[in-house]
């Protein structure tokens, strides 16, 4: 779960030119084997393996990296607005930079409940600075 690139991180699409990671929730963990216990965890309340992308800071940083160097004329317009996705970002680099890994689930926005379940799981597992990711909004969690 850990073997990503930055050219096949599997959750950078991007509005304007920020991640914006729909229909998934972001956590971010102090080291990577932390991350994984988080992720046995999601798998053993029920969330699917290949629903759940594990990413080192390093593989963070050089995605986001990725992102701003294929940013077209509009999006880095864009960019020099301020946004709760841009701002998220900016954090998730920061800490990224000390170390820290991210974690994310897929969990559809009709499913609130699970979005919940796994704010939980990961919450108790270690996992601090969530956001969930709907098709219109970002939720702070």
């Amino acid at each position: 779960m850990t073997d990503q690139s930055a050219s096949d991180f599997p959750i950078s699409p991007t509005l304007f030119g920020t991640t914006y990671p729909t229909e998934y929730l972001t956590a971010m963990f102090r080291d990577i084997a932390t991350a994984e216990a988080a992720a046995v965890a999601l798998e053993s309340v029920g969330f699917a393996r290949e629903g759940i992308v594990l990413v080192t800071g390093e593989q963070l940083l050089r995605n986001q990296q990725a992102v701003r160097d294929q940013r077209g004329l509009r999006d880095r317009l864009m960019a020099q607005f301020p946004s709760q996705e841009a701002q998220i970002a900016e954090q998730y680099v920061e800490l990224a930079k000390q170390g820290y890994a991210v974690s994310a689930v897929h969990v559809p926005e009709a499913e609130p409940e699970q979005r919940d379940r796994a704010a939980d799981t990961l919450r108790t597992n270690g996992g601090g600075y969530m956001h969930y990711y709907g098709k219109y909004t970002v939720m702070d969690l």
